[in-house]
This record gives C-alpha cells, sequence and structure tokens, in this order.
C-alpha cells in the first residue's frame, strides 16, 4: 500500500509555494509510526518537516 501525506505549506525556504496552499506529496518511504507532529517525512526526492495535525473537514 502506498502512503503519502497532504497538508498546508508555510514557509517554503524553496519558494516553491505560497503560504497556505494545499499540496500533497508523492509515496512517502518514512515508516508510518514516524509520521508525528515536528518530524521530518521522507519521499524519495524530497524531506518534509511536519507541523500540527488538523482536523480533517
Amino acid at each position: 500500500m502506498t502512503h503519502l501525506l497532504v497538508g498546508i505549506v508555510t514557509n517554503d525556504r524553496k519558494n516553491r509555494f505560497a503560504d497556505g496552499r494545499c499540496i500533497h506529496t508523492s509515496a512517502i518511504v518514512t515508516p508510518l509510526e514516524e509520521i508525528v507532529e515536528g518530524a521530518v517525512a521522507e519521499t524519495l526526492n524530497t524531506r518534509y518537516l511536519l507541523g500540527e495535525e488538523r482536523e480533517r473537514n
């Protein structure tokens, strides 16, 4: 099974995305038990610093 992350961008250091933009990752390679607030999640090419989890709408 493939997992990905969906979230709202803040402070993109490379200025690819505006703050507030909703994005999704490609398949994550970080073990699911390590996907927690403040952790770094990785795909094959990118690292994401995870902020606080929000309730889904």
